[in-house]
This record gives structure tokens, sequence and C-alpha cells, in this order.
């Protein structure tokens, strides 16, 4: 054995350079799987965090459905029964709260003069959580950095991000401060916050910067909760917590008897969280005592709550595992092509090994050696290096994120184990190569010519591995047993066979633009064609490594490029909305009163669970039961209707009984007109529906989910199905408002609409409100980014497959420098642009050349592979259309890496004069 490892490291250290590149390699796949695994991890911790917080310490939930109220008497009825230590009272909901701040500046265009107090008016909706302070039960989850909990009802806690927006976003002066002023009225102790407070003027701009950090709302000060046509509500900031995990929107914290009279609801609870003994089983308690409550709540336990979540979480468990076996595979190429250089490079030494008495087992096993001495190296380099981008991330990012760096040692492990991985599976072709060599055969290996058989099993094997990931999508229709399938056989199939395909590739290539590039690079006649013909392994197995961050890149521009136009782009949105918490009436009446507002409807939107999308054994998917008055809604919501007619659909949905779904639930499961809508509740009832008609979604559900004010980390909603409030009333025993449609007239400014809207309709705790503009240039701008992140991404993979093309040229220099040397003895020009550097960049095109093919070509059956994902999974109907644009600039993309590559060997080769070459044959 220790023969073995000497031969393994002596091969490895006499091509330094090349074991350099291949540590490399491995190195920036290691890299790029850890910071993604310590990336993924700390956000999947964070998750974590906030949901812990959210169900706290109760084993037990009793909430009213869909975000209404409970009676308190339910808390006095749970703390009777059986089982229960103890019974938390729980109330949420959004409050819109002002702090008059002094801020010094200069007079507006001014650039000399003094820094002048003037007052700003700082307002903005807040989630306020109510919350018991009392020894006997456990501790509210409130991380706090200064100060203490509230003790009075006049008391409150803000969090960081709550005095972010009190203090560096005042309101911009617009018509609407007027009417708001008119609406609400101030109490008569004067102004609010620090307004007073401070010197009338300084003269220096750091002073002034100085002042105004330090007039944020703190300890001690007075913030004002604004309530409409009432006095507003004076409280007293006693503390200031930290922004929870994932940051979301601005939160405070309030005793709950304060945060009923803020609200206007005494006597009224959002939930009672219940602790549970030891020896109580929390399933056997719920089936016990849900029975004993009304029909409008609902009780769950802990484990419930989460279920979903844990589900979702594994998927992301998946999804890293898939990310991490096609970087290994990817890498692995790229160590294939690099060892099987050397073995093919060395066969005349390892012949002579083996007639001195090596055996093909020790040869093969020092193949193997050398592979898991080159993933080793670049996990110790990779991993750490990774590690510590994904922290610099987090810390950079830690104001959305507010979460701990989170160091998850499965990950980091899998990471390791990845690239051990790497270099034997890249090691495992080129080591059984070497127990092929025959002694005498390989003596005269220089000789030696392709055989036509193996480059027609090659292309054969490949074309196999293409239509194993076609058939995947084609002979399965169970949608688990399709992505089990594709993550398992169908995507690393496709990887492979592409892999393969590069050999015959590259001889097309050859033969096709040989000619071409030859005029081109003015080369003499076949020289470049003959030197792809004797090589055709080499450089066949580099274009099947280069092709790979091109294929992601293809597939996800086609993919994005196809959310973009057949989702986003057909999504109709309404005009305007305005999402909250458990709006009242007196909402949608004050909307009404906006002299731009033509016509409002009141939405309620019900998370139903469905077995329509997902993946059952992954995911737990719920859809969006979207409720509302039939006539108001569509007589100013823009539909297609794809099956059903309209009126008769309208008189169904008074009738009850009956529901409109999404075209998504046509494409999915074939559910149309005729057809039955099965959906179950929070506490698991199954409900029926008829199905009179199939739309075009309008996206409500999309803009409720992305405005969430609830911030629901622990369930996923897809698409949406439509009924009416009577049906929300009578079947799922709620009807809070949670979203208001309505429309503008002609010719309004949407930013100023909106603006107007909010402050009308702040004391009633509306959280945002948009337009369907808005709303679409948001996601939108959101899928572009995801494109130009998962872009970037494909850019590294294709400059860690650059290292290949490197690796080559090296491996193709050296083995040829005998060759090169007679080249330029009769008479073959040197030089940066002599013969042999523009043979060798004519080499690195044909590579290119056969890379973009298979790279197009791959990334396009990707995509289609993924498209009927979301076809069958999601219901989302995308049409597969490349785009030539960006297609055309990953080609230049790849060429420009690729070239880039070979240049350090290319001009190393220049300045080298032709004794040198001459005298560097060995063997």
């Amino acid at each position: 054995m220790r023969a073995v490892l000497r031969l393994a490291i002596s091969s490895l250290f006499e091509r330094r350079s090349r074991t350099i590149l291949l540590v490399v390699v491995v190195a920036l796949a290691a890299t790029l799987v850890s910071a993604v695994g310590v990336a993924m991890g700390s956000l999947r911790n964070a998750v974590r965090l906030r949901v812990d917080a959210m169900v706290g310490a109760a084993d037990v939930r009793i909430k009213a459905k869909n975000a209404g109220m409970v009676s308190d008497d339910v808390l006095g009825q749970a703390r009777s029964w059986e089982g229960v230590e103890a019974a938390i009272p729980r109330l949420d909901s959004s409050l819109s709260v002002r702090f008059d701040k002094p801020v010094w500046a200069r007079a507006e265009g001014a650039e000399i003069g003094p820094f002048v107090r003037r007052v700003d008016v700082f307002q903005s909706p807040v989630l306020a959580a109510g919350i018991t302070i009392d020894p006997t039960l456990p501790p509210a989850s409130v991380d706090l950095v200064e100060g203490r909990l509230p003790a009075a009802d006049n008391e409150v806690v803000l969090d960081r991000y709550a005095i972010k927006r009190l203090s560096d976003r005042p309101e911009r002066p617009d018509p609407t401060q007027q009417f708001t002023m008119a609406m609400t009225r101030r109490s008569g102790e004067g102004r609010i916050g620090k307004a007073e407070e401070g010197p009338i003027s300084v003269e220096s701009d750091a002073e002034a910067q100085k002042l105004n950090a330090s007039s944020a709302p703190a300890l001690g000060d007075t913030v004002e909760v604004i309530r409409f046509r009432k006095d507003p509500l004076l409280l007293k900031v006693v503390g200031i917590a930290a922004q929870p995990p994932l940051g979301g929107r601005a939160r405070v914290y309030m005793t709950v008897p304060g945060l009923a009279a803020a609200i206007g609801q005494p006597g009224k609870l959002s939930q009672v969280d219940l602790v549970l003994a030891e020896d109580v089983d929390a399933k056997a308690f719920v089936e016990t005592n849900a029975p004993k409550l009304p029909p409008t709540m609902t009780v769950q336990t802990a484990e419930k709550i989460t279920s979903g979540l844990d589900k979702n979480l594994q998927a992301n468990q998946l999804a890293f595992l898939l990310g991490t076996l096609m970087s290994c595979i990817a890498a692995g190429f790229i160590i294939t092509t690099g060892m099987s250089t050397g073995v093919v490079e060395r066969q005349r030494e390892l012949a002579i090994l083996r007639c001195i008495g090596a055996t093909p087992w020790q040869l093969a096993t020092s193949q193997l050696i050398q592979g898991a001495l080159v993933g080793l190296s670049g996990a110790v380099i990779g991993v750490p290096l990774g590690a510590a981008l994904a922290s610099i991330m987090v810390i950079y990012f830690q104001d959305r994120l507010q979460a701990p760096l989170y160091f998850d040692a499965y990950r980091v492990l899998v990471s390791v184990g990845g690239s051990l991985i790497t270099g034997l599976v890249g090691a495992a072709w080129p080591a059984w190569r070497a127990t092929r060599i025959s002694p005498l055969a390989a003596l005269a290996v220089r000789a030696e010519v392709p055989k036509q058989r193996t480059i027609v099993i090659l292309t054969i094997a490949g074309l196999l591995g293409v239509v194993i990931h076609l058939c995947v999508f084609t002979l399965i229709k169970d949608r688990d047993l399709v992505f089990i399938a594709y993550v398992s056989v169908g995507l690393p199939a496709l990887m492979l066979g592409y892999f393969l395909l590069g050999v015959p590739a590259v001889l097309l290539t050859g033969r096709f633009f040989g000619p071409v590039i030859e005029r081109l690079m003015r080369l003499p006649p076949n020289l470049l064609q003959r030197s792809i013909r004797v090589t055709p392994y080499r450089f066949g197995f580099t274009a099947g490594a280069l092709m790979a961050g091109l294929a992601l890149m293809v597939a996800i521009w086609t993919q994005g490029g196809a959310a973009l136009r057949d989702w986003v782009g057909k999504l109709d949105f309404p005009d305007a909305f305005a999402v909250g918490l458990n709006m009242p009436p007196e909402a949608q009446a004050e909307l009404r009163t906006l002299d731009f507002v033509t016509d409002s409807c009141a939405i309620s939107i019900y998370p139903v669970t469905t077995d329509a999308f997902g993946l059952q054994t992954f995911t737990k998917i719920k859809t969006s039961f979207v409720a509302f008055e039939p006539e108001a809604f569509f007589r100013m919501t823009r539909v297609d209707w794809v099956q059903g007619d309209p009126k008769a659909a309208i008189e169904r949905l008074k009738a009850g009984g009956a529901v409109i779904v999404s075209r998504e639930f046509l494409v999915a499961r074939g559910q149309g007109v005729g057809d039955t809508f099965v959906c179950w509740d929070e506490d698991e009832t199954r409900h029926e529906f008829e199905i009179v008609g199939v739309v075009s979604s309008p996206g409500l559900e999309v803009a409720n989910d992305v405005f969430d004010v609830g911030e629901d980390f622990t369930q996923q909603r897809i698409h949406a199905v439509f009924g009416s409030r009577k049906d929300l009333l009578d079947k799922f025993h709620t009807d809070t408002i949670g979203l208001l449609q309505f429309t503008m007239a002609e010719g309004i400014d949407d930013e100023e609409a909106m603006m107007t809207v909010k402050q009308a309709l702040a004391p009633y705790g509306v959280m945002h409100a948009g337009s369907g503009r808005g709303l679409k240039q948001t996601l939108q701008g959101f899928v572009k980014t995801t494109l130009l992140v998962a872009s970037c991404v494909a850019i590294f993979s294709m400059l860690i497959a650059s290292f290949s093309v490197a690796n080559v040229i090296v491996a193709g220099v050296q083995s040829r420098m005998f060759e090169f040397g007679v080249i330029r003895a009769v008479g073959g020009s040197g030089g940066v642009f002599g013969v042999l550097t523009r043979l060798v960049i004519a080499e690195v095109l044909v590579i290119v050349i056969a890379a973009c093919a298979l790279g197009t070509l791959m990334g396009t059956q990707g995509a289609f592979g993924g498209l009927v994902l979301n076809r069958i999974v999601w219901g989302l109907e995308l049409a597969l259309k490349p785009p030539v644009i960006a297609i055309a600039l990953g080609w230049l993309t790849l060429l420009v890496i690729a070239v880039g590559a070979a240049a350090p060997a290319v001009i190393s080769l220049a300045k080298k004069q032709p004794r040198e070459l001459l005298g560097a044959v060995r063997g």
C-alpha cells in the first residue's frame, strides 16, 4: 500500500500546475456548496426561531378561524379543562403609530447657513402584540435590548424596526396630511415625541447629524396611536426589542387590555395558548375538548401547527442535497477530464510499471488515491472559504435577515463529503482505464488511433441518458413519482448523457467548422482537424464539462422568461387594494368616501388544504378560498372565462355550495365545470363544492401573499378558488375582512392615491395599500432579481469549468512539446501570434463551439423538464421559448472565459524557443 500511495503522490507532484488546477476546481465547487449550505442553514434556523417565537411554550392553541377574534370567556373555559397547567391570552392587531421628531436641516435649496430645527411627523403601520406579564405564566417571547416589558396599559415596547420607521422615513408633505389631521383629533397635551427638544439651530453638519440620530424614539418618550374620530392614545416607551428573525414588519408590544382598548375591542383575544401537564397527550386533549367550543374556533396542537413547516424545511434539505449533487457531478466531469488526460499521457510510464511487477489493482488504486487527495485538498480550501463568504453575506444583510449566523454540522459534512466523492467519482474512469493498460500496447501508444467503436459506444450512451430524461416526463404520470425519478435518475442521466456526447460533438465540430477556423486562424490545412481526431476524448470531455454552466443559464432564463411572460404577465390584478388584519365594515365605508374611488368590494382570503398542488411526500401546500360578494366582485374585476357562463356562475355562487377555480386547477388536475372541488379546513373538516367556472386568476391570492400582514411561516399557499362570503360564513364560520379591492377614476396618480388610502384607513388597521400596476412591477422585479442571482451562479459554474480548459490546454502543450518543436523547426512562426499559439486558440474555439451547442441543447431540454414539472406540480402552463439574446450573451461569456483560461498556457508556449521544445520529449 505504501508503494501505491507514493505512486499517487509522485504523480500529483510531478504535474504541479495541473494538480493545482484540479484542486482549485474542487475548492470552488466546495466553496459554492458550503456557502449555499451555511446561508440556507442560517435562513432555515431563522424560520425555526420565528416559528418557535410564534408558537411559544404552548402545547395547544385555540384561535378563531381566519384571524378572527375570540371572546375572553374562552380563556376562563379553557383554564377549567382537565390537564391545563396554564392558559395564556394572546392578542394581535395592527395599529397606526405617530411620532413627532425634531430634525435639524438647512432651508430647502440652501447650501450654506445654519441647520435649523423643524418638526417632522413620522407615521407608520405596525403589528401590535398583546402580552401578559404574570410570573406564574411562561415569559413572553420578546427579545428585549433595553428597558423592560410593559406593566401598565399605557406602556409600549418598540422593536428596532419600529424605531427606524418612526425616525428615518418622514411622510412627504401631500394633500393627505391635511385630510388625516381633519379626520383624527390630536390630544390637548401638545405635540408628541421630542418636537420641542434641542437647540433652535446649530452651525455644523456633524452636530446636526448627531442631533438627528439622537432624536429617534427612546426610553421615556411618548408615541401616539391614531384612532378614527377618537382622541389618540398616548403610550410611553418603556422598552426596546430586537427585530424578530427574518425582519418583516415593524412591531410593538403592549399589555393585552391596553391593546384591546387601543383597537376598541375590549374582552377580545386573537388566541389562547395552553400549556399542558407533562402526562397529558396533546392530540387526545384536542379530540376531547375541541367539541366544547363553537364552530367558529379551531383547536390545534403545536405539532400540527408546525407540521407544514417541517415538511417544507425537508424540501429545503432536499434542494440543498440536489444542488450539492449537481455541483459534485459537474466538478467530477472536470476531474475525470484532467486525470484521464494524465492516464493517457502516462501510458508508457504505467506500462513500464506493469512490466516490473505492478498489478492493475495497484495502478487503479493509485488513481483513486489521487482523486481522494484532490477532493480532500479542495474541501480543506473550499469549505472554510464558502462558510466565510456566507458569513459575510449574512452579516451584510443582517438588517433584513435579523437572524444569527448558524453553522449546520450536517451541511458542512455534506460539503466535505461531496468534495471527497467528487474526487473519487472523477478518478473512477481513469482508474478503470489504468486497469485496461496492456504493457506491449501502451509502449507503442503514440501510434495508437482512437477506436471508432469506443466513440460509437460513448455516443449511444450519451443519447441514452438524454432519452432517459425525456422518458421521465412522458412515461410517468404520478407527480410525486415524476419528481423522485427526475431527481434520482432524470437529472443525473441528462448531465451524464450530454457530457458523453461531448466527444462526438467535438469531432463533428472539427469536421464541419475545422476548415473555416483553419482559414480564419491562418493555419496549415488539416492541422487543426488532425489534432482533434487524435485526441477526441480530451477535447470532448472538456467541452462536456464546459457546457454545464451555459446549460444552467439557458434553463434559468428560459424558465424565468416563461414565468415573467406567461404567469406574471398574464396576472390581471385589480386597480388597487388595501390589506390589513380584521378590518371592520367601516373601513370599506370610509374607502367609498374618497372621491377617486369608484367601486369597492370586501374580500376574505381563507387558507384551505387541497391535494391539487405540490408534492404530497415533500411539501404541504394549501390554496386560498377567496370569498366576496359575486356581483360586486365581477363588476370590477377583469377575468378571462376558460369554462362556464358568467351569469349562471354568479347565480350559483349566490345560492351557495359552488366555487369558481383558477385555470391552474384545470391544468394540474383537469378539474373543470361540473366537477367537485374538495378541501379541508383547519379542523380537517371536509367540504365539497361544485365547480361552476374556470377563470384566469386576477391575482388576489398573490397580492395577499406578497403583502402578508400576518407573516405566517407555517404554511405555503398557491393559487385560489373563488366563492361567496355566504359559504365562507356557513362552512368555515368566519367573515373577517382581510382585503379591500377597489377601482379608481381615470387619471389619478397611483402613488398619491395609495398614500391617501393609507392615511384614510390607518385607524382601521390597514397595513398596506397598492395598485395593480405597482404589484406587477414588484413581482417582475423579484423575478428579474432572482434570474440575476441565478445567472451569477451559472457564470460561477462556467468559471469553475474554465479550469478544465486550462488543464487540458496545459496537458496538451506539455504532451506535444516535441511536435511543437518540430513545427517551429520546419518554419512555423513563433511569438504570441505564431502558428503554435494560433493552433491552441483554434482548439479552444472548437471546444467552445461544441460546448455552446451542447449547453444550449441541454439547457433547453432541462427547461422543458422544469416546465413540465411546473405544469403537473403547480398547474402553471408555461411555454418553452428559449431567449435568443440571453443565449447569445451566454455563448459570448463562455468564449471569453475559455479563451481567458487558456491565455496563460498560450503565453507560456509563445515564449519557448525551438530548442527548448525539441528537448522536452520524454519516454
